[in-house]
């Protein structure tokens, strides 16, 4: 895969999320050949992540692990991992996967004030959004002015990183094509290792 930045991760734990999709049938709607292989990246990504926990490791090099696996295993054009900047109050780009990347990981940082869009409202509930701007207008209207400027991609996903109520971090990724590869199946290996990732953050960082 294209070159990965280095994370300094921050904080976590997130329970079994609420999902906030396009629509009930679009993140689930029948595979595309190549979807059983996707899954199969993030099932073994899940197992070699659980097997990296039980040793010795390096906490950036365990996000690295996943976020290349939401890459290859969710298709995404590009994933990236970010943190809550506690000092500025906004949430900042650290690492990732995909095209352009460095220029897309210095330019991703939002303020966070709990404010009405999609991002604040992701984070600020604990919710996962998968959001194609054709199918679910509505929802793509509370995309913010920055998102809108730095990318526009047909669709998107915000995974939160919650801890103890608080926006620790998140993952977020965008698709370039047909997303038959963001269906339960895969979602559900996603959320266990954003789990992991968490875990690992609060045993490393002490939270």
């Amino acid at each position: 895969p294209p070159p990965a930045r280095e994370a300094k991760p921050g904080e976590d734990a997130h329970p079994t999320p609420e999902t906030m999709a396009t629509d009930s049938s679009e993140s689930d709607q029948g595979t595309s050949p190549g979807t059983g292989s996707r899954v199969r990246v993030l099932a073994q990504s899940v197992e070699e992540t659980a097997t990296a926990m039980q040793g010795q490791y390096d906490l950036n090099q365990l996000i690295l692990m996943v976020l290349e696996a939401m890459y290859r295993g969710l298709h995404l054009n590009r994933v990236i991992f970010c943190l809550n900047d506690v000092k500025t109050k906004s949430m900042r780009a650290r690492s990732g996967f995909g095209n352009d990347i460095e220029r897309f990981i210095k330019s991703f940082s939002f303020a966070l004030d709990n404010g009405e869009d999609l991002f604040n409202q992701a984070l600020s509930r604990g919710i996962d959004v998968v959001l194609d701007r054709q199918k679910n207008r509505r929802m793509a209207q509370k995309i913010p002015p920055w998102h809108r400027t730095l990318s526009d991609a047909p669709i998107f996903i915000i995974f939160p990183i919650i801890v103890q109520d608080f926006p620790a971090g998140m993952f977020y990724g965008e698709v370039e094509e047909d997303h038959a590869g963001l269906d339960n199946e895969a979602l559900f290996y996603m959320n266990q290792l954003r789990q992991q990732a968490a875990s690992a953050i609060r045993e490393k960082r002490g939270v």
